[in-house]
């Protein structure tokens, strides 16, 4: 009995499947880093510099942590947002009021970022319009710099060199091009020879879900 086999009879995968590809949960996780990702670029915004770049400071307030709170997506309620703060408390994100609940703008641009369909120009649109276009151009280039570093760090992080398995699912997106289409983002969860299910990715191939797309994905999720 190879350690494949072995894995497959220890983790019962012989008589059912208990690693299928639970999406709400993924895109949960994936809404959660995006927007406390975009909340950070805010808050450069609102202090006039950017997170450890003491050269551009020239204000008395600064980062105070964040404090938590639960967010309705569509994919579902995120119990443990990290919202966050300013030590003279003027900072409020425009992403969401209160009684917020649905953002599918927000939404869109995340799963792009993280499936590489989302262009700094897109990131730069939407915190232009979330602030009325009063900002400055260079502002908003370093933070979008910021927000952008941040999802290109995460997608190149390095991964096992080794999975017992690949899930491999997509879901639909509305993608804006030269026009609105759906395109089909695949969500990619792998399993470790321990028997750990870990988020790999997602990845936007540019067209609609086929047989066509498979080879083209074995190559984007063939790094290490």
């Amino acid at each position: 009995m190879d350690k494949i086999d072995k894995l497959i009879q220890d983790l019962g995968l012989d008589k059912h499947i208990p690693y299928e590809i639970q999406q709400d949960e993924i895109m949960l996780g994936i809404f959660k880093k995006g927007l406390e990702s975009i909340m950070q670029g805010e808050l450069a915004i609102k202090l006039g510099y950017g997170n450890g770049d003491r050269t551009a400071k020239n204000t008395a307030n600064k980062r105070n942590g964040s404090y938590s709170r639960k967010l309705d997506t569509s994919a579902g309620r995120i119990e443990d947002l990290a919202v966050p703060r300013d030590r003279n408390g003027e900072f409020q994100t425009k992403l969401f009021g209160e009684r917020e609940t649905k953002m599918d703008r927000v939404e869109q641009l995340i799963i792009g970022m993280y499936a590489k369909g989302t262009s700094t120009k897109d990131i730069s649109d939407l915190l232009n319009s979330l602030y009325n276009f009063t900002l400055n151009r260079q502002t908003v280039s370093n933070v979008v710099k910021q927000i952008n570093d941040e999802f290109k760090g995460w997608i190149k992080r390095p991964l096992l060199t080794e999975y017992a398995f690949l899930f491999i699912d997509a879901l639909h997106q509305k993608i804006r091009r030269d026009t609105v289409d759906n395109e089909a983002i695949y969500v990619v969860v792998g399993v470790t020879m321990a028997g750990q299910r870990e988020f790999i990715g997602l990845y936007n191939l540019g067209a609609a879900e086929s047989s066509s797309s498979w080879p083209k994905l074995n190559r984007n999720t063939s790094r290490s």
